[in-house]
C-alpha cells in the first residue's frame, strides 16, 4: 500500500473522525475540512492525492467544489459521499461521474470495507505528491 495525503470535506465533525480515523490507520495523512470554503484555501496551500467530500455542506456545498476544480488543471480524484438529503434523484451517483467526472460516489451510512477498498482502488495509480506542499 502507498501512503498518500487525502483531503477530507465533510460539515459533520462525527464523519470526518470517523472517516479520518479508518484512513490514518490504512496509513494515510488526512487533513480536514468542515466546508468546501476552507478546502478551497486548503488546496491553495498544499497538494493532495485525493479529495473526499460531502455532497451537501454550508458556505460552499460539494457540487459548487467540483464545479470549480473541474475548471483547475492537475486536480486529484474525488470521492462524493452524502447520505442525499431525501433531495437527489436516484441516479446521482452517475450523473457526478459522467457529467462532474467524481471517481466514485459513495452513500451514508458509508461500508467502511466499501469504502477503503473504494480509496484504494481510487489512488492507483497513485501520483506521486506526498510530501509536497
Amino acid at each position: 500500500m502507498t501512503v498518500a495525503k487525502i483531503l477530507l470535506i465533510d460539515d459533520e465533525e462525527i464523519v470526518r473522525e470517523t472517516l479520518k480515523d479508518f484512513l490514518v490507520s490504512a496509513g494515510h495523512i488526512v487533513v480536514q475540512a468542515e466546508n468546501g470554503k476552507k478546502a478551497l484555501q486548503l488546496l491553495e496551500d498544499a497538494v493532495y492525492d485525493l479529495i473526499i467530500m460531502d455532497v451537501f455542506m454550508p458556505e460552499v456545498d460539494g457540487i459548487e467544489l467540483i464545479q470549480i476544480l473541474a475548471k483547475k488543471t492537475n486536480q486529484p480524484p474525488i470521492i462524493t459521499i452524502s447520505g442525499g438529503g431525501g433531495i437527489l434523484p436516484p441516479n446521482w451517483s452517475i450523473k457526478l461521474t459522467e457529467v462532474f467526472g467524481v471517481a466514485y460516489s459513495l452513500t451514508k451510512p458509508i461500508d467502511m470495507s466499501l469504502f477503503l477498498s473504494t480509496v484504494e482502488q481510487t489512488l492507483q495509480p497513485l501520483p506521486r505528491s506526498v510530501g509536497q506542499g
